[in-house]
């Protein structure tokens, strides 16, 4: 800073703010922005006072014609921005006033983009935290305009600023340059030349549409290339390596050394991010991941914007083959037998056989013919070329063809030719499904870690349930999804048909393993309808085998994952009434809250809901809150139930008038009896019994004595409407009868 210009700056000291303030003449401008993760300021002719308190973590260098200033970035809601001091300015991490917009201009001249802010002032040349290249940032001095959006250009990117402009270039041609009210953007290349606005690969609209250019030659040639292409990238100037670069991984990939074009993909990236972001090298990353086996890095193949040409279709078919997928075959096989013949060597071996092999399980035999015959005869396609034969050939001719291949020494031809072994002999029925899973199952060990596992332990599990092993099959699908957790969603649904079959089979498993296999699964439960009518089959077994508790967390595990609706309501209901029968009346009540209907019920569902909130009350010892309830529900399950309330209580005439009444609507004279009526007329002598009127007792005995007979209430009946319930008092065991049928009652005997 010159003499005059630092008698101009006026010191502000630092220790009564935490906001940074940098010195400068009135004329010099400023601009600030993100990037990088850091907040950055930029001062033309700056210098920070010498008793300068920076925030920690903040970093500061001077620059020809300035000085930059890094920093942690506010806490979110917090806006930064630079306001003018006495003598500088000052970096204010709270400010309330919004910038103007930046306005983008396209010129007449192609090679110029006006971008408009009022009072520009100086541009500086600074490091790009991010990729060590430069970033131009025109700065100003008067007030702040933003750009909230940032821009990308063939040659260059525009980055959203908080003041001021920023400029990364990506080529050495790319100029930032103060005229006017604005600042533009220069290209100072050949004349006919102009700032692109777009990077995309060209649309594969047909055949011949290309993605990659790697180069024709032999393994030697293709290394010596490697070794030139090599020295004229590290020697050509930053800005400049992309291209030679992504030239070079090209080459890597024609050599079949898909991790060596990764790294080299990953050094260009790092130093030259529009580039790195480009369709051709997003492409050439994929496959060089697919070429390095990493196929979870390889799905960047399926990025729709790298067109639909039939190169990219067969790389994609390739990633399908890898991941045990299915492609579209026709299109595929029409690809590879014009394409695949052009690759060089090395990287052809990588593709073919894949292809070839998965339009050969897929069906498509002819047309892995067609692709094979257009290949030069390779040790690689040796399986694939087998493997065609299985269709035309004997049996024993097809196994005689496998049998060296077995002991080969490629540990993926060996594992693929002793699982296809066992495939031929099941097809020609010389195995069972039983003994071709456990022949599979010996195989597991031969391959072990990526989609052909995975694979070979699915088929596993359909030869168990072909051979009516629904356990072993559920089991094998587990230890599928245990070792494979990333293709779980795909996995599960196939569990949970089966528990349904091993549920409907009846095989007789033992209740603690059926618990045990229910819990292991629970994750399998479908969503929906599907997941309603399991879990209805579920529970109703378990509560078979006396598991209440297990039925109910069956119900509690799929409820939360049913949409509001008729489903959701019944599953909640469900159980409600297994919490009750469990004496839990709160968990109950709770399960009917969660399950509350969106709209109007139908009647049939307000009295179930009804029935089972005042069973729920009653566990909880609310006996007057369910009376409540059932005095408002119509219908005969609500009546009983509120008559055995009453006998619960000790009302015995309330309960006897009540038992009454009932008799005539569930057991008419000369009517059919069923269990609901059974329990009315046991209950109806019991209330008889307590309140001492013999002539009901004799009533109900000459009518339901024969009724009763063959029932499980008929020795408590003929108890109660004996001779001896004279005299209560006189006849102990009749006293303990009536105890212990009271005694069913207050446990939760309520009709259901």
């Amino acid at each position: 800073m010159a003499a005059d210009e630092e008698a101009a700056v006026e010191a502000v000291p630092l220790s009564a703010t935490v906001d940074p303030v940098i010195l400068a003449p009135d004329d010099a401008g400023a601009a600030l922005f993100r990037h990088a993760g850091r907040l950055i300021v930029v001062v033309e002719r700056g210098v920070l006072p010498p008793d300068a308190v920076l925030p920690e973590g903040a970093e500061s260098a001077a620059l020809p014609g300035g000085l930059v200033l890094t920093m942690a970035p506010p806490p979110a809601g917090k806006w930064p921005a630079l306001e003018r001091t006495r003598g500088g300015w000052r970096v204010v991490t709270d400010h309330t006033d919004s910038a103007a917009p930046i306005a983008i201009v396209t010129a007449a001249d192609p090679a110029r983009l006006r971008l408009e802010v009022p009072l520009p002032g100086g541009v500086l040349a600074i490091p790009d935290p991010e990729t060590g290249g430069t970033l131009l940032v025109g700065t100003q001095r008067g007030p702040a305009a933003a750009l909230e959006q940032g821009r990308v250009f063939a040659e260059f990117r525009l980055l959203p600023s908080l003041r001021g402009v920023v400029v990364a270039p990506v080529s050495d041609r790319i100029a930032l340059r103060a005229g006017g009210q604005a600042f533009d953007v220069l290209y100072s290349g050949p004349a006919d030349g102009s700032l692109a606005l777009t990077d995309a690969l060209p649309a594969g609209n047909g055949a011949a549409a290309r993605i990659f250019d790697f180069p024709a030659g032999d393994t030697a040639a293709l290394h010596e290339r490697l070794k030139r292409q090599m020295m004229e990238a590290g020697a050509a100037p930053l800005l400049s390596r992309g291209r030679l670069r992504a030239d070079l991984a090209e080459t890597m990939l024609a050599l079949g050394l898909g991790p060596e074009a990764q790294a080299a993909l990953r050094v260009l990236a790092s130093d030259d991010q529009r580039v790195g972001r480009s369709a051709r090298v997003r492409a050439l990353s994929a496959a060089a991941a697919l070429v390095a086996g990493r196929l979870e890095e390889a799905r960047g193949l399926d990025d729709a914007t790298l067109g639909d040409s039939d190169e990219i279709a067969l790389w994609r078919a390739a990633l399908a083959a890898g991941e045990e997928r299915t492609f579209a075959a026709g299109r595929v096989a029409h690809a590879a037998a014009r394409l695949l013949p052009a690759y060089p060597a090395a990287l052809r071996a990588r593709l073919a056989a894949p292809i070839a092999e998965a339009l050969v399980g897929q069906g498509a035999r002819q047309k892995a013919l067609a692709v094979l015959a257009a290949l030069p005869d390779e040790p690689s396609l040796v399986l694939a070329r087998v493997m065609a034969q299985e269709g035309a050939g004997s049996p024993g001719r097809v196994l005689a063809l496998y049998a060296p291949l077995t002991e080969s020494r490629d540990q993926r031809v060996r594992a693929l030719a002793l699982r296809r072994t066992v495939e031929v002999r099941r097809a020609s029925g010389a195995l069972s499904a039983a003994d071709a899973a456990d022949a599979l199952e010996r195989q597991i060990l031969a391959w072990r870690g990526d989609a052909l596992e995975r694979s070979l332990r699915v088929r596993i599990a359909g030869l168990r349930q072909e051979a009516g092993d629904t356990r072993g099959a559920i089991t094998a699908l587990r230890d599928t999804i245990h070792l494979f957790p990333e293709h779980a969603p795909q996995l599960r649904p196939q569990i949970a048909p089966l528990l349904a079959a091993l549920v409907a089979d009846g095989s007789g498993i033992a209740p603690a393993d059926f618990v045990l296999l229910i819990e292991e699964n629970a994750d399998a439960m479908p969503q929906g309808a599907a997941g309603i009518a399991l879990a209805r089959l579920l529970a109703g077994h378990l509560r078979a085998l006396d598991l209440p508790d297990r039925a109910a967390g069956i119900y509690e595990r799929l409820l939360p994952t049913l949409e509001p609706g008729d489903g959701r309501t019944e599953v909640g209901l469900a159980l409600a009434e297994l919490r009750v029968e469990a004496g839990d009346g709160n968990a109950a009540l709770a399960a009917l809250a969660a399950s509350a209907p969106d709209a109007a019920p139908a009647e049939s569902v307000v009295i179930a809901r009804g029935l089972a909130a005042a069973r729920a009350e009653l566990a909880r010892g609310h006996a007057d809150a369910a009376n409540r309830i059932l005095e408002a529900l119509p219908g005969t399950e609500a009546a009983v139930l509120r008559a055995e309330q009453a006998l619960r209580a000790g009302a015995w005439e309330e309960a006897k008038q009540r038992l009454i009444a009932l008799l005539a609507r569930v057991a008419p004279e000369g009517g059919p009896i069923d269990a609901v009526a059974r329990r009315v007329i046991l209950h109806c002598a019991m209330a008889a019994v307590r309140s001492g009127d013999k002539a009901l007792l004799g009533e109900l005995a000459s009518r339901y004595a024969t009724t009763m007979d063959g029932s499980e209430s008929e020795a408590a009946f003929r108890a109660l409407t004996g001779a001896a319930a004279q005299d209560l008092e006189a006849v102990p065991d009749l006293a303990r009868e009536i105890a212990a049928m009271r005694n069913i009652l207050a446990s939760g005997g309520a009709l259901r």
